[in-house]
């Protein structure tokens, strides 16, 4: 975990295998490594660089899956990662190329705050990108912030939560879609 915080030196772990280690790592017993790999996941991912070769070599699935964990830490990683990925359209791409959008919508209602935090910022992301916020409203997440934003007593949650829906009234193609599922 500490190596792969060290910005300089996460492309040259990820070309040595490392992100391969840490998923065989992730079905350890031991919940110490267990903690440690998500938390190396988390920082291995932050470089855009490791995120175009995740993608080059189809290596991405492995974050989507442990959004499926019954570990929090495994979760807390994955929501961490697609949010960090969400930021540039290479790496909204990756993420909806691996089937990732339901796992986002998912994670926003989950109860760990930190989990729907990340999961609404990745939303708000994609609603930001006029090439991709038609996934998140045909995936159903305009229903999905609607709620979330009625529930969460978060602040971080609401203001993404209204971000995305700003960007979503902005486009002609969104709001069509909207009106043919009958989204108020």
């Amino acid at each position: 975990a500490n190596l792969c915080s060290h910005e300089e030196k996460q492309v040259l772990l990820y070309r040595k295998g490392c992100v391969k280690t840490l998923v065989k790592l992730s079905s350890s017993k031991c919940p110490h490594c267990q903690r440690y790999v998500a938390i190396a996941m988390r920082f291995i991912v932050s470089s855009v660089e490791v995120q175009k070769s995740l993608s080059k070599h189809n290596e991405f699935a492995p974050f989507i899956v442990l959004s499926n964990s019954n570990l929090l830490d495994f979760v807390r990683s994955s929501s961490a990662v697609m949010a960090a990925m969400s930021v540039t359209q290479s790496g909204q791409s990756i993420i909806l190329k691996n089937g990732g959008m339901k796992s986002i919508l998912r994670l926003i209602n989950h109860l760990d705050f930190f989990i729907q935090r990340e999961a609404m910022r990745c939303v708000a992301n994609f609603a930001g990108s006029h090439r991709f916020r038609q996934y998140v409203v045909k995936e159903g997440g305009v229903e999905t912030v609607t709620v979330a934003a009625t529930t969460s007593g978060g602040i971080d949650v609401l203001r993404d939560s209204a971000r995305a829906f700003s960007s979503f009234s902005i486009d002609n193609a969104t709001r069509s879609i909207m009106i043919a599922q009958e989204v108020s």
